[in-house]
This record gives C-alpha cells, sequence and structure tokens, in this order.
C-alpha cells in the first residue's frame, strides 16, 4: 500500500500531481506556525481528527499539484513543497489537531514548563526509527547541532533562534555547543532552555525542521542520505520512489508509533 506523486514538467517549474493518503495522520502542509498561545503542559492525546466513511474515495487516493521540493533533510528544508512531503515521513515533538487549533504529542509523549516559562522538559516516547533502531534524545541533539551549525547553512536556522545561545552559535559567535539551552537528561527526556517566555515556542516545534535526523545514516551516505535507497524516517510514510520529473512513492511506515491509525 503507497500513495504515489506524478511528475510533469511545467516551465520554468516542475509540478507534481500527488496521490496523497486521506487520514488523521496524513499531516497538513507544516509551514512555520504563527504566534497561538498554548497551554503549560499536556498529557497523550489522540484525537488527530478524521473524515467520514462518505468522504473516503473508494480508491483511496487524493490528488493535487506540487512544486517538486528542494530537499527533504529536515535541517535544509525551507520551502513549502518540501515542508509538505517532508512532514508525512518526519515527524517532530508535537503536531497540530487536523483542525490546527491545538498542539498534540507526537514523537513526545508529554512535556512539562517551569513557572518561569523558560525551560520545557519533553518526555520521547519510546519508539523506532524505520529501520528499528531506537529514537533518543540524544538524536535532537545532533540533529539540532546540525541544523545550527554554520557548515550546514540551513536556511531555516533562524527558526531555533528562540532557544538559549543558538543565535550565537548559528552565526559563529562560538563553537561550543554546550552554550546552547538543549539537554538531554538521559535517553528518553530533551530538555530546552529558551531566551525567555515564548507562547508560541509549542507551536513552533511542530514545524518540521525540529525533526530529528538518524545519526547512524546521515554519516553513513552523507548527502545521499535521504535517497530512497538509504534513508530512514520517523514519520507515518518513508520514501520509496523518487524519480525526477515523474513521481514521488511513499510508503506507510509499519514501525510509526501510531501506524495502526494510518489508513491505507
Amino acid at each position: 500500500k503507497h500513495f504515489t506523486m506524478f511528475g510533469m514538467l511545467r516551465t520554468p517549474s516542475l509540478y507534481l500531481v500527488c496521490a496523497v493518503l486521506l487520514s488523521g495522520s496524513c499531516k497538513q502542509n507544516n509551514k512555520a506556525p504563527q504566534s497561538n498561545p498554548t497551554a503549560k503542559s499536556a498529557s497523550p492525546v489522540t484525537n488527530r481528527g478524521s473524515i467520514s466513511a462518505s468522504e473516503m474515495p473508494s480508491d483511496r487516493v487524493f490528488t493535487y499539484a506540487e512544486v517538486s521540493p528542494e530537499s527533504l533533510d529536515p535541517n535544509l528544508i525551507a520551502e513549502s513543497s518540501g515542508s509538505g512531503i517532508g512532514s508525512q515521513i518526519f515527524e517532530p515533538l508535537v503536531e497540530f489537531d487536523a483542525n490546527g487549533g491545538s498542539v498534540l504529542p507526537a514523537q513526545a509523549l508529554r512535556w512539562t514548563v517551569n513557572d518561569a516559562g523558560t525551560i520545557y522538559t519533553f518526555y520521547l516516547r519510546k519508539t523506532t526509527w524505520s529501520d528499528g533502531v531506537p529514537i533518543r534524545a540524544q538524536d535532537y541533539l545532533y540533529s539540532w547541532e546540525r541544523a545550527l551549525n554554520p557548515a550546514t547553512r540551513s536556511r531555516n536556522a533562524d527558526q531555533y533562534w528562540i532557544i538559549k545561545g543558538a543565535k550565537a552559535y548559528n552565526i559563529g559567535d562560538t563553537s561550543d555547543f554546550k552554550t546552547v539551552g538543549v539537554r538531554a537528561k538521559g535517553e528518553y527526556r530533551l530538555e530546552v532552555e529558551l531566551e525567555g517566555p515564548s507562547p508560541y515556542f509549542l507551536d513552533l516545534m511542530s514545524y518540521v525542521v525540529f525533526s530529528p535526523v538518524p545519526r547512524h545514516v546521515v554519516e553513513k551516505h552523507g548527502n545521499k542520505w535521504t535517497d530512497p535507497e538509504n534513508i530512514v524516517v520517523n514519520g507515518p510514510f518513508t520514501l520509496s520512489e523518487w524519480k525526477l520529473r515523474e513521481r514521488i512513492v511513499l510508503t506507510k511506515n509499519t514501525r510509526y508509533w501510531d501506524a495502526e491509525k494510518v489508513w491505507l
């Protein structure tokens, strides 16, 4: 079972006609969120939204046009098509509900916030990458350091500047990542310290650029780690095929923590 995106050349851009899963687990186009006050803590919630049987197409396929993504690497995604496809194969700590109004647990099972509103502690699910390797707090440290490292040249690195010390590290004022307010407190607990209280921090954390990346795969395959034959993901789908100017095929990630609710 899979959904396929068929590509057609259009001058000057490449457009994709995309066959996309209709599901509560199929995520909305994940653009950088805007400010929206959020609660101080959350417990596991599973109400991601749903569609009625009458709204489901008999062939379980929905088509739409999309521009070819520049990259599917969460540390490099910087445009809407990359975000739209990338958010189907990678998942950050939290996500929005189907209506885009409430922040729900995703890779994080729950979180707490200190009284000052400056330190968030995320308690991670004990889940795995699509290749079966456990996902731990250290994966977020690796991914976020990679995104902020000036050598990566991420166009979305400034999204991280809300975190204490992130801007200084990103612009090269310091080369010590330990000055950035991100700490692993054990294997499944991640602590994030902000520059100051921010009511939209959790909204921002739903953006795909804050997803972890698999260090063992990135270091093995370099800039080819997102090729279909190499890619390892943590979202509802994985990339099975990507033929430039022809099609992209995503298949269900059976190791996704909520795979039983992915409708195929």
